[in-house]
């Protein structure tokens, strides 16, 4: 009668697995080695699934009378298995490719649905396992060497540039330009995570709080601008319009990530990295996948420890940046609810890793253009922020991107400049970034994942040069059936802008009505942007529907103060102040009547959003609309505390510096602000100076501050607003009548 051989489970691997399945483990190990004496597991190797019962990887010791071998083993389901094998034979055995890095493999079939793949003598090179050394995965040795300092930064970089060496000699250096190829890939990879993306709320939620961060003061006219990009918008529309960087297609491993490494660790140094978990291995990959794949995964996983950690956070916080946008955040736990609590914490670590990524980019766009792609860094370019862990890992992810460089790029003459890999890569990050939602993230490395995705989008020239085109068109984009149903645009901010130009195109109530067409077919893609919804709130408004507009800017209202919005909270206040006037137009009164008319309730509300707007950040134009409201009520402190606050905001501004809209609505608010104090003389000097810089076309921001000049006739009396409104019927605009006495002949 045969006898099996005896299987030890040792505790670090008995540990990690659900004892139930240990069993069905061991009988299964008997027959992968049936002629063994004995077999010792010594660790069960987790990557980012778990999902034991499909499949396990364990590493063995596994000893015969005459010998004695190290292996890594994969027991499982044959969909969730074989794939190994398959990929070996398809990419490494088939070419006879010889490499360290990568083992030979054996399949042992066990039952009808069950298989084993064998990589053999996979731990031969290193050693024993003792204080901490020997056998880790690459993803242990760089947080290690990132947190700890030990293994060394430099045996970690030499550690990656011996495995993108071994893989270009073996797979990446016969790979060739194939972008249909690519757009099939990508799109596999994308399929289960584009519907979470665009339909899960949290997610929506944090797509909409990324925008609404970094976003928030974006100058959406001016389409030189590079602002940051919402990665789910650009990747679906660049996919269906086949519009995507050149890419490079051929063998690679497919799914490099940071527990699929194995290295030694010795005397303090890591070193003999081999790979594992062919799955994936294909030769109709985009090569890129093998660097976007390693850096993701270390970075949405390291990003949470480094933010952690208060010396590191400051030294972001506090970097130097050539391109950032200036982020205004809340004070944490000051939120006033457990919701804008979350989101205001969440703003923190969004802008934590938006800085990381900058520098990042930054970092690799220096060394792209003063360094070979594969040169060590000196002493002193190691020293980035002056913070060790944040220096180290920007050190390690730059030396990804050194290899994608030199094996993307130099090494790479087949596909012409050597600075395309750069397009290619920021997108490979984009798809990586967004495929991540299939995965079983934390939120917060979702988070960071996103943010990476949404920097690598706006870093690809591609996507401005597309944004930049359409926004410059005469008309917004005319749009297929497929388009107009699904990413009719790389971004929201085509729409938003076509919206803009046509409802200040003085063409009045055509213009508007248009804008709103544009806008109502816009917000059921582009929901998550806040800007988008305060242009369509604010159209809405001027097309007399102000209830709509408060549906759609309600929601915004509880996190304006999370992300320091005060546009929101300022169009929330517009949309008050219309409903208002809607109220007293249908039932006019004596200002003296206001306190007994519906119309009182409206004015508060909107006095009440425009303080809380400025008092965020001291910007005029909420100022001067709670000053002219503050006059109405007849809250007579506060308008002469609100004048002087706006007078001194406006008075900090160089109007040389400004465009001519710009210094229009400042000077507009100055002299709206001596209305409200009854000054006419003062007023209308400002008032002059203003009109003056505005052309014909801009019709539609005249008749704004001439209807704010009648609200205030009917508060001060039509006396003190006369020559203001005297001025709008003599400018180019020709608005309201002229009164009586300025029709006479002078002498």
């Amino acid at each position: 009668m045969p006898t099996h051989p005896k299987v030890t489970w040792l505790g670090r691997a008995s540990d990690k697995i659900n004892q139930s399945l240990l069993s069905g483990f061991t009988r299964e190990l008997q027959r992968v080695f049936p002629a063994c004496k004995a077999i010792a597991v010594y660790d069960c190797f987790g990557g980012y699934t778990q999902n034991h019962a499909s499949k396990v990887v364990l590493g063995v010791e596994v000893s015969t009378a005459t010998s004695y071998h190290t292996h890594v083993v994969k027991i499982g389901s044959r969909e969730a298995v074989e794939t190994d094998y398959a990929g070996w034979r398809r990419c490494v055995l088939r070419y006879n490719v010889a490499s360290r890095i990568m083992v030979s493999l054996t399949k042992k079939d066990l039952t009808r649905d069950r298989v084993a793949v064998i990589y053999e003598d996979a731990y031969r090179y290193f050693g024993n396992s003792e204080d901490g050394e020997g056998p880790q995965t690459l993803e242990t040795v760089v947080f290690c060497a990132i947190l700890d300092g030990k293994p060394s930064t430099e045996s970690v970089e030499r550690v990656i540039r011996q495995i993108y060496t071994d893989f270009n000699n073996c797979f990446y250096r016969t790979a060739v330009p194939n972008n249909e190829s690519a757009i099939r890939f990508f799109k596999a990879r994308l399929k289960k995570a584009i519907p979470i993306w665009a339909e899960e709320p949290w997610r929506l939620d944090l797509r909409r709080d990324l925008l609404w961060l970094v976003c928030r003061h974006d100058a959406i006219d001016d389409v030189s601008e590079m602002s940051l990009i919402d990665p789910f918008d650009y990747v679906c529309w660049a996919l269906r319009e086949k519009n995507i960087p050149q890419s490079l297609v051929g063998r690679s491993h497919g799914d490099l990530h940071g527990r699929n490494v194995f290295v030694g660790v010795q005397r303090g140094e890591a070193e003999y990295p081999t790979t594992f978990d062919y799955g994936e291995m294909r030769d109709t990959n985009p090569i890129v996948y093998d660097f976007v794949k390693l850096e993701t995964e270390l970075k949405v996983r390291l990003l949470l420890q480094l933010y952690e950690t208060p010396s590191s956070r400051e030294a972001i916080m506090n970097a130097p940046l050539e391109h950032a946008v200036k982020l205004s955040l809340p004070t944490l736990g000051e939120g006033g609810s457990v919701n804008r609590d979350s989101r205001a914490l969440r703003a923190h670590q969004l802008a934590f890793a938006y800085r990381f990524e900058l520098l990042l980019a930054e970092l690799t766009e220096r060394f792209h253009k003063l360094k070979a792609p594969g040169a060590s860094l000196s002493a002193d370019e190691r020293c980035i922020t002056g913070d060790a862990r944040i220096d180290r890992a920007l050190i390690v992810l730059l030396r990804v991107r050194q290899e994608a460089a030199l094996f993307l790029g130099d090494s790479m003459p087949q596909r012409g400049k050597r600075g395309l890999w750069m397009d290619e890569y920021y997108f490979g990050l984009a798809i990586y970034g967004l495929s991540s939602a299939k995965f079983d993230y934390k939120e917060v490395e979702s988070s960071f994942a996103l943010v990476s995705a949404a920097v690598a989008c706006t870093l690809v020239s591609a996507a401005q040069k597309a944004i930049q085109h359409q926004v410059g068109l005469a008309r917004p984009p005319a749009l297929s059936v497929q388009a107009a149903r699904h990413y009719p645009y790389p971004s929201y901010r085509v729409p938003l802008a076509h919206a803009r130009k046509l409802w200040k195109s003085g063409r009045g109530k055509d213009g508007v009505t248009k804008a709103v067409d544009v806008l109502s077919h816009a917000i059921k893609h582009y929901g998550h942007s806040v800007a988008l919804m305060q242009e369509y709130a604010l159209v809405l408004a001027e097309v007399g529907d102000q209830t709509k507009a408060m549906t759609i800017l309600d929601p915004l209202n509880d996190l304006c103060r999370v992300f320091r919005d005060t546009e929101s909270l300022a169009r929330v206040g517009r949309t008050c102040k219309d409903l208002g006037d809607r109220a007293l137009k249908e039932n006019p009164v004596p200002i003296a009547s206001l306190p007994d008319h519906p119309a009182r309730h409206w004015y508060l509300a909107a006095y009440k959003h425009y303080v809380e707007a400025f008092d965020l950040d001291e910007n005029y134009y909420p100022g001067v609309n709670a000053a002219t409201l503050a006059r109405i009520l007849g809250h007579d402190e506060a308008c002469h505390d609100l004048v002087r606050r706006v007078h001194a905001a406006c008075n900090q501004m160089d109007l040389t510096r400004m465009t001519a809209d710009e210094r229009f609505w400042i000077l507009v608010s100055q002299g709206e602000a001596f209305l409200a104090l009854q000054d006419s003389r003062k007023a209308t000097t400002y008032y002059r100076q203003a009109l003056k810089g505005l052309s014909g076309d801009e019709r539609g921001m005249a008749k704004s501050s001439f209807q704010q000049v009648q609200r205030l006739a009917w508060a001060v009396g039509p006396s003190v607003v006369q020559p203001v409104l005297d001025l709008f019927s003599k400018s180019t605009f020709k608005l309201g009548r002229p009164a009586r006495r300025s029709t006479r002949k002078s002498n």
